[in-house]
């Protein structure tokens, strides 16, 4: 699934021209399920993809932000904002075209952006096995969103490593911070 909406994409962006948020995900989906011929129930694949897909406006201070099933959370002067994502799938199975909803984010200087995958929220481990979950995973970045990122990547590291012990990896893990 990530090889083909890093190749629609592409194609969407660079060839049809698009560049707001919500309409990319909504090209995106359609043309995941024309691809994976979602769209013909016999045939039909059930891959979907979750995504969290921003627009910065350096110039203007914003960034435009749409996100299927991923939300991002942006941090300024100490505060912790969830902006969330839409309840809806890049793909799989279904009669209709969701609407991506697209929100405006003012930042500045000293802001902390992150866009993650559920991998480490899912990661089972701790005292019971139980999930990470994704308040606790939140709660987290937020404490160490003043650290510089090369840091914060060993924090990230070795919290995960601390809470599955011995227990396989789950899924893929992506946290992306961006310093503003």
């Amino acid at each position: 699934m990530s090889m083909i909406g890093t190749v629609l994409l592409d194609e969407i962006v660079e060839k049809k021209g698009v560049y707001e948020p919500d309409q990319i995900l909504t090209e995106l989906h359609k043309d995941v399920v024309k691809s994976l011929k979602q769209d013909r129930k016999e045939k039909a694949s059930k891959d979907g993809m979750d995504i969290a897909f921003c627009v910065f406006d350096i110039e203007f201070k914003n960034l435009k932000f749409a996100g299927a099933f991923r939300p991002l959370i942006h941090i300024t002067d100490g505060v912790m904002n969830r902006i969330k994502a839409d309840s809806a799938p890049i793909g799989g199975v279904g009669a209709h075209t969701p609407e991506f909803t697209q929100q405006k984010v003012n930042i500045k200087k000293g802001d902390s952006i992150y866009i993650y995958s559920d991998g480490f929220a899912d990661q089972f481990g701790g005292a019971r096995n139980k999930k990470y979950m994704t308040k606790r995973f939140r709660e987290f970045l937020f404490s160490i969103s003043d650290f510089p990122i090369q840091e914060q990547h060993i924090m990230l590291k070795t919290e995960l490593d601390k809470w599955k012990g011995d227990a396989e990896q789950v899924d893929d893990i992506l946290v992306i911070d961006i310093k503003i």
